[in-house]
């Protein structure tokens, strides 16, 4: 997903932009995506990556909302419920 939002950033700024968003906010956005990526990758970490993915999509389907965006919405709120799944699985395996 962060390289999505990296890429999307030249294509469609006009389109990002929409909603007030700054470019400064799509890099950060896209940083914590693929910092999130990364700590889901190790066991070790996976609990504290799924939880920064978790809140990422939280805010992305609230944005969406927000914005009355819900057609939109329906692919993100689906991941947001496996993120959350995954968070469950995290915890209970060991």
């Amino acid at each position: 997903m962060g390289f999505s939002s990296i890429y999307l950033l030249k294509i469609l700024p006009a389109h990002n932009l929409n909603y007030g968003a700054t470019l400064n906010g799509f890099i950060v956005t896209a940083i914590l995506e693929l910092i999130a990526a990364g700590l889901i990758f190790y066991q070790g970490t996976r609990l504290y990556g799924s939880a920064l993915a978790t809140v990422i999509m939280i805010f992305a389907v609230v944005t969406l909302w927000r914005h009355k965006e819900f057609a939109h919405s329906i692919p993100a709120v689906i991941a947001l419920i496996l993120l959350v799944l995954l968070c469950f699985v995290v915890i209970v395996t060991p």
